[in-house]
């Protein structure tokens, strides 16, 4: 398209070519199933940003086991019975050549018992400020199931034909628990330093490369700065972001934010638009692989700005 040199122009994610370089991050639509299940209703959302032209679509976060559900209307890959309905989905927006990514989530301390059936889990006792529901500190063995859960719900997704997996490391969910000192308090191989911190984010995509083979695109979803007093800040993200390329990730998805800064993750109307681009740009200096930007970048002569200027 004339005047957007480089919007428009086509991308390589691993070994994946996109068409260009407008990425649909992922959103909790609520349209699927209470049991998890694609509708209709969500297929037809998927397929009408495809049919408008986004070169890579990247599926709402699906939970990869029961104790990771955090909303109602949360879609699910803990189980084959979920890849028929995913293959729909995947088919219907394929059809348009577009690109589509699944997101992979465990909600951690982020959800509640009535969502997710059972006391929630996360790296150390310490409640959500927000949710309030105090969770149990997950033990070795629990923290290595949750690392094979991930693996698997990539298997399955390949299944049923998405091009590739995302891990949602962000705003406060389990993988971002972990990593951050603000909730991370164990003394164990998973706590202390931000190297051991990082672990579980590390064996997870690791996992996933090792299942799925290197050439099966994996991105990442990172809350580079928390914007919470003790939390994480880009100095640390950026430094996780270049363990994340060494051991074969493909494209790094910057955010902000946890629930209890929820107006950095969905930035008011009146915050002017890409307010997390910089966040964006410092990981680009640790990372040469694709970093995607985002926060209300719905302009396109503003969206090829960041783009020629090297900030995403």
């Amino acid at each position: 398209m004339d005047g957007f040199s480089l919007l428009f122009s086509p991308i390589k994610i691993g070994t994946m070519v996109v068409k260009n370089r407008i990425v649909m991050a992922p959103m909790t639509s609520g349209y699927s199933s209470a049991d998890g299940h694609v509708t209709q209703a969500l297929m037809d959302f998927y397929l009408a940003r495809a049919n408008g032209g986004v070169g890579l679509i990247t599926c709402e976060s699906c939970y990869v086991e029961g104790r990771g559900k955090g909303f109602v209307g949360h879609l699910s890959l803990d189980d084959d019975k979920y890849i028929p309905g995913l293959t729909r989905l995947t088919e219907s927006v394929k059809s348009t050549g577009a690109k589509i990514f699944l997101q992979l989530i465990h909600c951690g301390r982020q959800t509640t018992p009535t969502l997710c059936g059972q006391q929630p889990l996360a790296p150390s006792p310490i409640p959500c400020p927000v949710l309030k529901e105090m969770p149990h500190e997950a033990s070795i063995t629990e923290i290595e199931h949750i690392i094979e859960s991930f693996v698997k719900a990539a298997r399955r997704a390949k299944k049923a034909g998405f091009d590739g997996v995302e891990v949602h490391a962000a705003h406060g969910y389990l993988i971002n628990q972990f990593l951050s000192p603000y909730s991370n308090k164990r003394t164990d191989t998973y706590g202390g330093d931000l190297f051991a911190r990082s672990k579980i984010l590390l064996e997870i995509i690791s996992g996933i490369k090792q299942e799925m083979g290197a050439d099966y695109p994996v991105s990442c979803r990172l809350s580079a700065d928390e914007f919470v007093q003790g939390g994480l800040a880009l100095v640390e993200t950026k430094t996780v972001a270049g363990w994340l390329q060494n051991i074969g990730l493909d494209a790094i998805s910057v955010s902000g934010g946890v629930y209890e800064s929820a107006h950095k993750i969905i930035p008011p109307m009146d915050v002017e638009p890409g307010s997390l681009v910089h966040l964006a740009a410092g990981i680009k200096e640790a990372a040469t692989i694709p970093v995607f930007a985002v926060a209300g970048i719905n302009d396109p002569f503003f969206a090829d700005r960041i783009l020629m200027e090297g900030k995403a």
